[in-house]
């Protein structure tokens, strides 16, 4: 009896020390946040954590249902049907290290062709088409993509051109993805607890099942072209067997006798910096006028996938400086950065517009601008503030809905 007592004793004592850490564990998030960005996130019991309210106005805005996790644990999801398709969203338990969020959408009219192209690790690909013909496709070189299909002449028939630049454009964004003729599905790394980037992840893997289905017939262009793939060897051929830089010279080298002979005419080329100065001067201008911070963002980022038309809207925009105002959600120092060059300066966002999408899903477009050390006292503090800024556009972000702006200041 007196041992049951004191093993009985030990569980308790257990227990409360678990719950106490799981208590501390929660309560050491950066004090930054504040207790209304703790009560927004939940411990799951495999030990990471995940923001129900993100997860959940996704679900309110959308025709997504939120699905809250199993007895407390675990982690939410969102599943619904969008244009007669149904959409599963959800974080696969496993471990931390491998922890990934993944949309899938099945077809509404699944294909024939014993279709599945894999973007994945080695490992995956080799447990997966273990003793199957893989083939390779033409026009994309990645050792981390393997195909399958029943045989070449339905692979041909299920990749049509169209499908092909989809897919194109899908690997320029995602580094895991699987399509089969039942379903998508691509995942990233971590749990998403960011809105906007899970917007842009269910929003893409929609149209991409959308465009999928709606190319499945081959334009007059004909089929592409498709070859036996044996190991990764063969996948790397195509950059040593494809000289594609070679004739670039010889075209290169065609005007440049044509210059040399022109040359003698020494006035001719005073004359022309002369012409050239008064036009940058023009172009100057407009470059100075306000341009629509809101209707801009919804050309850019309205289409769930930003294509040729979107880029040529914003190089016909790029080095021009802009006068926006944007609600700040970072500003930080910085003495290296990607994107924004050498420091010291200040990396600062503002959220600037807000685009209603497909499928009823809003995206939230954001400005990240290089602006001097001298104005971080101004924003410290301050997040959630509205500011009015000015920079040069210098580049567009199309999956993380964000522009880039160089030689910022605070107006």
């Amino acid at each position: 009896m007196g041992f049951l007592t004191i093993l009985i004793t030990m569980i308790v004592v257990l227990s409360f020390f678990r719950f106490l850490g799981r208590m501390l564990a929660m309560r050491s998030s950066p004090s930054d946040g504040g207790s209304a960005e703790r009560k927004s996130f939940t411990f799951s019991a495999s030990g990471s954590y995940v923001s129900p309210s993100v997860w959940m106005g996704i679900a309110e805005n959308t025709d997504l249902e939120y699905i809250r996790p199993k007895d407390g644990s675990g982690f939410p999801g969102l599943r619904g049907i969008i244009n007669d398709r149904l959409v599963d969203v959800y974080i696969p338990e496993g471990e931390d290290r491998e922890r990934c969020t993944v949309a899938s959408v099945l077809f509404r009219t699944p294909g024939k062709a014993g279709l599945r192209i894999l973007l994945d690790d080695e490992p995956v690909l080799r447990g997966i088409f273990a003793g199957q013909r893989v083939y390779r496709l033409s026009g994309i070189d990645n050792p981390r993509l393997q195909c399958v299909a029943s045989s070449e002449s339905a692979l041909i028939g299920a990749l049509t051109p169209a499908r092909m630049n989809i897919l194109k454009n899908a690997l320029g964004f995602f580094r895991y993805l699987d399509v089969t003729d039942q379903y998508v599905v691509i995942r990233v790394p971590g749990i998403c607890n960011d809105e906007d980037s899970l917007v842009h992840l269910i929003s893409f893997t929609i149209s991409f099942a959308e465009n999928w289905e709606k190319c499945s017939v081959a334009s007059p262009a004909g089929p592409i072209r498709v070859e036996h793939a044996e190991p990764v060897p063969e996948l790397k051929t195509p950059k040593v067997s494809a000289p594609v830089c070679e004739p670039e010279p010889e075209i290169v080298s065609e005007p440049d006798p044509a210059m040399n002979e022109e040359t003698p005419a020494v006035p001719e080329p005073e004359i022309e910096p002369e012409r050239v100065v008064p036009e940058p001067a023009s172009e100057s201008v407009p470059d100075v006028a306000p341009l629509d911070q809101t209707a801009f963002a919804s050309q850019l980022f309205g289409a769930s996938f930003p294509g040729e038309k979107e880029r040529k809207i914003f190089a016909d925009a790029k080095g021009t400086r802009v006068e926006w105002s944007g609600v700040l959600r970072s500003a930080n120092s910085f003495n290296t950065d990607f994107v924004l060059g050498k420091g010291p300066a200040v990396k600062a966002t503002f959220e600037i517009a807000e685009v209603a999408g497909s499928y009823s899903m809003k995206s939230k477009i954001r400005a990240t601008v290089r602006l001097p050390e001298s104005a971080l006292p101004q924003l410290k503090n301050h997040t959630g503030g509205t500011f009015r800024f000015s920079g040069i556009l210098e580049k567009m972000e199309p999956y993380a809905r964000e522009l880039i702006l160089l030689n910022g200041e605070l107006l």
